[in-house]
C-alpha cells in the first residue's frame, strides 16, 4: 500500500519555481521544523533531498502544493491513517479551493483572475479573485460590483436578501452584479476598489499605496475577530469604526476630500449607518456641521440613501461655508472579501 500511494504521489508532483520550496536538511517527521531549511515554505511545496526519508506520522494529514523526491529521497507513510493531500489550486471544479486566500497560501505566484471556489451551501462557483500581494497580501474574492447609478442604494434588497444579480458577469468590467460570495462566504476582511478614482499617493487616504486606484480596506470588519457573511452583517445593526463631534478624519484613511465631502463637527465612519435617516449608508461616512445627527448635510460611501446612489458622495447644504465639497457624484465600486 505504501509503495502504490507513493507512486501516485510522484505522478502528481512537479517541479516549479523550486526556490520557493522548502528543502529537507535531514530525515525526520514532516511536521518537525528542523527537517526543513525554510519551514514557512512548506505550504508551497517541499523537495525531499537525496538520501533523506521524511515520515508522515500515524493519524496525521498534511497538505501543500507539491512534493518533489530528489534522487533517493523518500516520503514514508507510517500507517494507512497517514495522509498527504495536494492543495487545491482553484483551476477546475475538481480542484476547487475553499477560498482565494487558501489558493494564495499554497500558490503565492497565482495571478488575478477567475478561480473555482467551493462556497458553503451552493457548492463550486466561478469567482473573480485578486491574488496580487499588493492588495494587502492578496487572496480576495469579488462579492459585488456597482456601476454609477442606484441599483445598490441603501434600501436595495441585495444588501439583506439571499439573491444574486448578473452572476454570470464574472469580471471587473463596468456593471452591476452580486455574487454568492456575498451570500454564503464567512468573511473576516472587506476591501473596496474604486475603479474610476485614482490613488492619491501624496496623501494618507489610500490603504494600499501601491495601487493605481483608490481603495478602502477594513480587516476584521466584524470587530469581534469572528467571521460572518456580508448578508448577515448588513442585515444587522450599525457598526461604528470612528465617530466624534470635532470633524476629525485623521483616523479614517478611506476618507479624502478630493472624492468625499464633509463637515467639521459630527463625524461617522462605519457600516449600516442609521443615525440620520436621510444620510444612511451601508459602508461609509456621515457628517454634520453641528455636534448632533439631527441635520446631517454630507454623506458618502457605498449603499447610500442620499440620492439613492449605489456608491458616491453627496452634500446637501453649504449655507455657512462649513462644507468641504468633494466629488458630489456617483462612483463605480467593487467589494471584495476574504
Amino acid at each position: 500500500m505504501k509503495f502504490i500511494f507513493l507512486t501516485i504521489l510522484i505522478s502528481v508532483s512537479f517541479i516549479s519555481n523550486s526556490q520557493t520550496l522548502a528543502n529537507s536538511t535531514r530525515s525526520g517527521d514532516f511536521d518537525d521544523p528542523g527537517v526543513w531549511d525554510v519551514p514557512s515554505n512548506v505550504n508551497f511545496g517541499v523537495n525531499i533531498q537525496n538520501g533523506h526519508t521524511v515520515n508522515i506520522p500515524s493519524g496525521k494529514t498534511f497538505m501543500n502544493a507539491k512534493i518533489n523526491l530528489i534522487g533517493t529521497g523518500k516520503l514514508n507513510f507510517a500507517t494507512t491513517t497517514s495522509k498527504w493531500i495536494p492543495a487545491p489550486d482553484g483551476s477546475s471544479v475538481s480542484n476547487a479551493a475553499s477560498s482565494a486566500s487558501e489558493i494564495a497560501k499554497y500558490y503565492p505566484n497565482k495571478t488575478d483572475g477567475i478561480y473555482f471556489i467551493n462556497l458553503p451551501t451552493v457548492g463550486v462557483q466561478q469567482v473573480y479573485c485578486l491574488m496580487d500581494s499588493q492588495y494587502d497580501g492578496g487572496g480576495w474574492m469579488l462579492a459585488m460590483k456597482a456601476t454609477t447609478g442606484t441599483t445598490f442604494n441603501y434600501d436595495a434588497s441585495y444588501w439583506t436578501n439571499v439573491d444574486t444579480l448578473n452572476p454570470n458577469d464574472i469580471s471587473l468590467s463596468n456593471g452591476d452584479a452580486k455574487y454568492n460570495v456575498m451570500n454564503y462566504f464567512q468573511a473576516k476582511d472587506i476591501m473596496a476598489i474604486w475603479p474610476t478614482l485614482s490613488n492619491i499617493g501624496t496623501l494618507t487616504g489610500s490603504t494600499m499605496s501601491t495601487l493605481s486606484t483608490w481603495s478602502w480596506l477594513k480587516n476584521n470588519f466584524h470587530l469581534s475577530g469572528s467571521r460572518t457573511t456580508l448578508i448577515s452583517k448588513f442585515s444587522g445593526s450599525q457598526t461604528t469604526y470612528v465617530t466624534n463631534t470635532s470633524g476629525d478624519v485623521s483616523g479614517i484613511p478611506e476618507y479624502n476630500s478630493t472624492y468625499f465631502s464633509r463637515q467639521r463637527a459630527f463625524t461617522f465612519y462605519g457600516l449600516n449607518y442609521t443615525g440620520n435617516s436621510g444620510k444612511r449608508v451601508r459602508w461609509g461616512f456621515a457628517f454634520n456641521n453641528e455636534t448632533d445627527q439631527d441635520s446631517n448635510d454630507c454623506s458618502g460611501g457605498i449603499g447610500m440613501n442620499a440620492r439613492s446612489y449605489s456608491a458616491g458622495d453627496e452634500w446637501s447644504w453649504n449655507g455657512d461655508g462649513q462644507t468641504i465639497i468633494g466629488g458630489n457624484t456617483s462612483y463605480r465600486v467593487q467589494i471584495f472579501v476574504r
